[in-house]
């Protein structure tokens, strides 16, 4: 914010902070804001000009306080008191205010924009590794090319318990290997528990 005051600048050359402190006080005591709100406060030489900025922080809205002083310094209605001598704004040099944030919520909106950052990447990462592994395991099922895979035959166990049951022993020399389709059976070893459980049909 700046504004222009009505008094020499060659008043205050050898006393500008002592000015500037005192500007400030009033300026906070008047609107209910604390002078740690002010930033960057500089005189220039021009009558006296004031500039500085608002501290937006939790205890006030830097934004609404701003405007209503920017308000009450265009009407007029504010006066400072300086070395027991009035010092009134000059009408029309005051310009809008600027708000800057505070450094503390700053680290707050960078630490905000951190965790946002890093969130995208972490789910860029999941997504990336869950599509990978789809990709993977797509390659290993074998393709039929459209084809349907035939029907494999079924065995007829009663059938062919009956049939072995009236061959000799010397007959079954070794494992069965039969199906249903041709009705014929071939003998291609001796290990296969078909053989030992028509051994016990035999008996029977």
């Amino acid at each position: 914010m700046q504004f222009s005051l009505d008094w020499k600048y060659e008043e205050i050359e050898n006393e500008i902070e002592v000015f500037i402190n005192d500007i400030i006080s009033q300026l906070a005591s008047q609107f209910g804001i604390s002078e740690d709100n002010f930033k960057d406060v500089q005189v220039y030489e021009g009558s006296i000009i004031v500039e500085f900025k608002l501290v937006n922080e939790e205890e006030i809205d830097a934004e609404e306080v701003a405007s209503s002083m920017a308000d009450e310094l265009k009407s007029g209605n504010v006066e400072f008191e300086y070395d027991e001598q009035t010092i009134a704004v000059i009408p029309g040099t005051v310009k809008e205010p600027q708000v800057v944030v505070s450094e503390e919520e700053d680290d707050d909106n960078k630490t905000i924009i951190i965790a946002v950052v890093v969130t995208i990447v972490v789910l860029a990462v999941v997504v990336s590794i869950i599509v990978a592994l789809f990709v993977v395991n797509k390659r290993k099922v074998p393709k039929t090319n459209g084809q349907v895979m035939p029907n494999l035959p079924t065995v007829n166990t009663v059938a062919a318990s009956n049939h072995y049951a009236n061959l000799d022993k010397s007959q079954l020399s070794g494992t069965v290997v039969y199906d249903n389709l041709g009705g014929g059976a071939s003998i291609q070893g001796s290990d296969n528990p078909t053989y030992t459980g028509f051994e016990d049909i035999k008996k029977a």
